[in-house]
Order: C-alpha cells, then structure tokens, then sequence
C-alpha cells in the first residue's frame, strides 16, 4: 500500500523476486545518502591520518590453513584483514566470515592498527567453533532489514529506524523497531488502521534479497560520540542508542548507500553471504514517547522481525518454510513495550 519499491513489482511480486538480482541499485531516502557521503568524509579524514607523512608498516602474521606462518607486512590504520586474505588466496577472500585478530573476533574490512596474529573464520570450519560467525551473521541481517524497510516506504511515510534489539539465535528472529514520523492527524490516524499484507512483506524481503545480491562490504567506521552525532543527524537513534551502548567509541558501518550506527561488530565480510533473507512479521507498537524537546507527537513505531540463512547452505524450501512460520511468531526474548512506546 505505502511500499516505494517500483510499482510494477508492487502489483506483480512474483516478477520482482525473478528480478531482484538484477537491481541496478537500491533507493534511500536523500537525508540516508547525505548520511553516506559524511560517512566516507568522515573515512577520507581517518585514512589521511594515517597516510601522513607516509603509511607506517605492520607486521602480520597468518596462522590459519593454508600457509600457516606467513608473514604480510601491511599499512597501519589502512590495510584490513581482507586485505591480507587478498595477499594469500582468492579462497580466503571469498569464504571468510570474520577475522580472528589476536584471538578476537575482528570484522573482515576493519583497518589494522597494530602488529598482530590473524586467521579467519567461515561458516563450515570444522575446527573453529561456529558461534561468532553466526552471531555476526545475524547482526549483519539486522542491519540488512534495517536498509530494506528504510528504503522500502515513500518519502510521504518516512520509516527510519529507531534501535536494534539483541536477540538470540535460538529465538528465530532477529528484531529492529522503527519510527515513522506524519504530517497530519488524518495521515496519523489511517496508519494506525493500517496493517502490512503478506504481500507487503513480500515487497521489503525483496529490497533486503537484491541488497544481499549486490556483494556489498560491510564497511565500518569508529568515531567518538560527537563525530557520530554528526554523521547520524538522527537524535531518535541516537537517544535509543545511548541505551544500546555506553561505551565513548562508537562504530557506523556502511553497506552500499546505507549508513548506520550499532553498538558491537563483527559484521560478516559481504552481503552476498547472506542466502535466503525474509521479513516475516511487520506490527505496529504504539506511538513514540519521544524525550526529544519539540518532539511531535504524530510519530509511530513499527517492529520488524526478520530470518535469514548463509548462502553457505543450501536450504529447501520447505525446511525454510518452517523456519519463516517460526520467525512470524512474537519474539518473546524481548519486550513488546519498550520505553519509548506509549499506547495509543
């Protein structure tokens, strides 16, 4: 009914799952490319401290299969360790989930800053235990879910999101809330009646499916409170993040055009491990209890929930199914009021 993402499909969604692996690009809002374009100022500033006068050199060491040993001397602050993988093997580069720098999880294109042991960790390692990569695997969907319905509506609905939640992978969703601010009481009041179809839903998983199809990196970039604040330009998100996350540093990762901030990494390394991807359940909480001075009070929030499995595996439709029936369920590892809802 509201869904922006090309009309045609709107009427036809077997047409737009055919070709959703053909999008030449995914829309955002102009006020989400701003946001992406001082994400890269932002990155440029970071790499120029860096390259000045001159990179400095860092010694890394892989100890994974194959080549255990060797030895990459990379660029302090710019190469990643996908850049090391690039050094090493295109199997590296193509399998691998997240990095192990240290022995701690470590995202795939997050700069070095120092002299470290690296390995890495993809979805069917036998010797490593699978946990990181699958949480990492489900914080990267959420951020997908969160681009998909923030570009998925028309700019007369405006969604834009409001908080992610942590979930377990044994709940069978991941979860994002998102607000949608209007202009009028009578816009207002038709949302409230307003109910997503299954068609609908069909519509977002679609934006969500061709994001995954374009192979996008999942970018990050750590800022402190006030850099952040002045890429994000989203008070909401920030007053919901503030309870997400105490820590002084906080990361904003890019993927494509979109641009969000979350309170912890890793992230996986591209888009294009994420197989099958669907939003199952799209609800309607209660208006927003906004603490922003002037807030207006014509804003709703939505949640979202959301499955997915790695392209690693390969999946028949009807274990999926099963899955997807699950993931429609209310999450019940997290509340259904959250502070900033008030009833309607």
């Amino acid at each position: 009914m509201f869904l922006l993402f090309r009309r045609r499909f709107a009427s036809n969604i077997v047409n737009a799952t055919k070709v959703s692996s053909r999008l030449a690009n995914v829309e955002y809002p102009c006020e989400i490319v701003s946001r992406s374009e001082r994400w890269i100022k932002s990155q440029n500033t970071e790499r120029n401290y860096y390259m000045a006068p001159r990179p400095e050199l860092i010694k890394v060491v892989y100890n994974g299969q194959p080549h255990p040993g060797t030895e990459l001397e990379m660029s302090k602050g710019l190469s990643t360790p996908f850049d090391c993988a690039k050094h090493m093997t295109q199997m590296l580069c193509d399998r691998s989930v997240i990095a192990i720098v240290d022995g701690c999880p470590h995202d795939m294109h997050r700069p070095l800053t120092r002299d470290a042991k690296l390995d890495f960790v993809h979805f069917k390692d036998i010797n490593v235990d699978p946990t990181e990569a699958n949480l990492a695997f489900w914080r990267s969907c959420q951020l997908v879910l969160a681009a998909a319905v923030e570009s998925a509506f028309k700019e007369h609905f405006p969604m834009r999101l409001l908080a992610f939640h942590h979930t377990p992978l044994e709940s069978g969703s991941f979860v994002a809330d998102f607000r949608m601010e209007l202009e009028t009481t009578e816009e207002f009041d038709k949302m409230v009646s307003w109910s997503p179809s299954e068609h609908d839903l069909r519509a977002i998983s679609v934006v969500g499916q061709a994001i995954s199809a374009k192979a996008l990196p999942f970018e990050c970039l750590d800022l402190d409170r006030k850099g952040c604040m002045e890429v994000m330009q989203d008070d909401y998100r920030m007053l919901c993040f503030d309870d997400e996350s105490s820590q002084k540093k906080c990361t904003l990762f890019r993927v494509g055009n979109y641009v969000q901030i979350y309170p912890h990494g890793p992230m996986i390394s591209f888009t294009s491990q994420i197989g099958r991807f669907s939003v199952s359940s799209f609800r309607l909480l209660g208006g927003l209890s906004s603490s922003k001075p002037n807030g207006s009070n014509l804003q709703l929030v939505y949640r979202a929930q959301g499955i997915a499995v790695p392209a690693a595996f390969l999946t028949h439709f009807t274990t999926y199914d099963v899955l997807l029936r699950q993931a429609r369920r209310q999450n019940s590892s997290i509340s259904e009021t959250p502070d900033y809802v008030r009833p309607l």
